[in-house]
């Protein structure tokens, strides 16, 4: 239990470290900050699953671009419910092209620095962004994610967000990440990016993998009399892992 000080409006940014033996110390901590209201209970839970990426530009995560200059800061193993993943021994490859054409192609933490090189017309773009953490994670040790979209310079002196949407996955899990094997389980869907906006999103399309990534099979993503998206899955009867492709 903490207490906190919810006096002149304060906001509070509370997060957790995790380390073992054999690497150094991951921090999870919120996303953005949050007002606490007085006389209430919160409860916060930090570094559970499913781990994924996290966009939201209000936090400085995203990417965008100032002119010729391109910049990129997405955390890829935000945990469930949604905060900041700081991993110092995770490996990130980072590309951003267009055809042959390579403006950004770094092994480097692309959160600290800016590219140049982007032409001023409108231009189509894929971003890639590949990352591992430690093994000593038994559930989502590799992220993969690639867009496509169309930007160009105009003339903004602030910056302007590349257009980049994320789906995110929230089934009920254990403390150790876990579900029943066997056991029918509903996964609500989230959204971040331009695809949260009302009307934005015009399809979409999920699969699963029960190997590791090694095949992948489509689920039929369902909605529910509010408008929520979801999918309905039946875990295999041996215990492995499930991972998800949107």
């Amino acid at each position: 239990m903490q207490y906190l000080s919810t006096d002149r409006g304060l906001r509070w940014n509370l997060g957790a470290r995790i380390a073992n033996g054999s690497h150094n110390e991951d921090i999870f901590n919120f996303l953005t900050d949050r007002r606490f209201e007085p006389g209430h209970t919160y409860p916060a839970t930090f570094g559970g699953g499913v781990h994924g990426l996290a966009v939201a530009p209000a936090s400085g995560t995203g990417a965008k671009r100032l002119g010729g200059f391109s910049y990129v800061c997405v955390p890829m193993f935000s945990d469930g419910p949604g905060d900041l993943a700081y991993l110092p021994q995770a490996t990130i490859t980072t590309r951003l092209s267009s055809g042959s054409r390579v403006f950004t192609s770094t092994t480097d933490d692309t959160c600290l620095s800016t590219y140049s090189g982007l032409p001023a017309g409108p231009t189509r773009y894929r971003l890639f962004i590949s990352t591992d953490r430690t093994k000593d994670y038994r559930t989502s040790d590799h992220v993969d994610a690639a867009w496509t979209f169309t930007s160009r310079d105009n003339g903004e002196t602030k910056g302007v967000p590349f257009l980049l949407s994320v789906v995110r996955f929230h089934p009920k899990l254990s403390l150790t990440d876990t579900a029943k094997t066997g056991a029918r389980v509903t996964v609500p869907l989230s959204f971040q990016g331009p695809a949260a906006a009302k009307g934005h999103l015009q399809s979409l399309t999920v699969r699963v993998s029960y190997d590791r990534g090694r095949t992948w099979k489509p689920v039929t993503v369902h909605t529910d009399h509010a408008g929520k998206r979801y999918l309905p899955l039946t875990h295999p009867k041996k215990p492995g892992t499930v991972s998800f492709r949107p």
